[in-house]
């Protein structure tokens, strides 16, 4: 409860800087997000797999700008331009919103878990989970204006005869 007033509270604040305008507050708070995107150009996670006793290394470099990602196997790099959840039942394209550390991904054909992510992946998934979180609480907080509130009895009902 305290936790919730608290975030309320600062989306209060947080809107109060921008003229209590709820759009500005939207615009600037993404402007400001896509400087941060644009500060990493890729995201890296790391996996293995044993095969005959070795651990071998699979590195994952998810390109953001669009550009094919590296996979990266027992040294050897391969270039592809799509990657799909090891999910069959999801046949969508992965984006970068798919990607974290225990995601499942078909690396060709084999089922892969991210193990691992280097430092600047790990900020920018901090960074957009917290974002997110405070946006879509901002969104909830902003809705609440619009909550259906129950009629009072008198309103709903019959008057039949009273003129």
């Amino acid at each position: 409860m305290v936790d919730t007033e608290n975030r309320a509270r600062k989306v209060q604040n947080d809107m109060a800087a921008y003229g209590g305008e709820f759009e500005s507050y939207i615009v600037s708070a993404l402007n400001e997000s896509l400087l941060k995107k644009n500060q990493i150009k890729n995201l890296q996670f790391t996996s293995w797999f044993i095969e005959n006793g070795e651990k071998n290394l699979i590195t994952v470099i998810f390109q953001l700008d669009g550009n094919p990602h590296e996979i990266i196997i027992r040294d050897t790099k391969y270039y592809v331009k799509e990657l799909y959840s090891a999910d069959k039942r999801n046949t969508q394209q992965l984006s970068c919103w798919d990607l974290f550390v225990g995601a499942q991904v078909d690396i060709f054909g084999k089922n892969t878990v991210f193990k691992q992510a280097d430092l600047k992946t790990a900020e920018w998934n901090k960074f957009y989970a917290s974002f997110l979180t405070e946006m879509k609480n901002t969104f909830i907080e902003e809705l609440k204006k619009y909550e259906r509130k129950a009629l009072d009895p008198w309103v709903t009902q019959n008057h039949v005869g009273n003129h």
